[in-house]
């Protein structure tokens, strides 16, 4: 990946994550998934008491 794409989607999921840290009632987790190719790669963010977790 170049920069500029990696910048973007760093700011893409830091603009999800603060969302989802500021509305704690409203959100339980994020479910992704990854393409690559055929492939496909789930990925889910969980909402912890000590913070965020990604489960890959």
């Amino acid at each position: 990946m170049n920069k500029k794409t990696v910048s973007k989607i760093n700011l893409f999921f830091s603009g999800l994550l603060s969302r989802m840290e500021e509305n704690r009632d409203f959100f339980t987790d994020i479910t992704i998934q990854f393409k690559s190719g055929a492939k496909i790669f789930p990925a889910k963010i969980l909402l912890n008491e000590s913070g965020v977790t990604l489960d890959y």
